[in-house]
């Protein structure tokens, strides 16, 4: 089930966001499906006061049928982790010095 408050969705969880007071924390419960109505954004009233990360999720589409509930690797073009690309991610990049210019 997708979490409102603590799932990514502008690049981090909205809990997380500089913005949000970290008193209000605990009160920040909530499913996807509390704040869809109708097809809609139907957002509760603690996120309207943030009115620039309100206008953020106002920007994300929703979809208009219903889509299966899949993880998504968010540093995939496509979302789906690969061995490779995760080998990738793990790995520390480098920056390739030039030795043989050394010897």
């Amino acid at each position: 089930m997708l979490q409102f408050w603590t799932d990514n969705w502008l690049g981090e969880p909205l809990v997380d966001l500089p913005h949000i007071d970290t008193d209000f924390h605990g009160h920040l419960k909530g499913t996807v499906s509390e704040v869809i109505v109708n097809g809609g954004w139907n957002f509760p009233a603690a996120l309207t006061s943030y009115g620039d990360i309100k206008d953020r999720m106002e920007a994300k589409v929703l979809p208009t049928v219903m889509l299966p509930n899949v993880l998504v690797w968010a540093h995939a073009p496509d979302g789906i982790l690969t061995s490779k690309l995760a080998l990738s991610f793990l790995r520390m990049s480098t920056t390739l010095l030039p030795w043989g210019d050394q010897i």
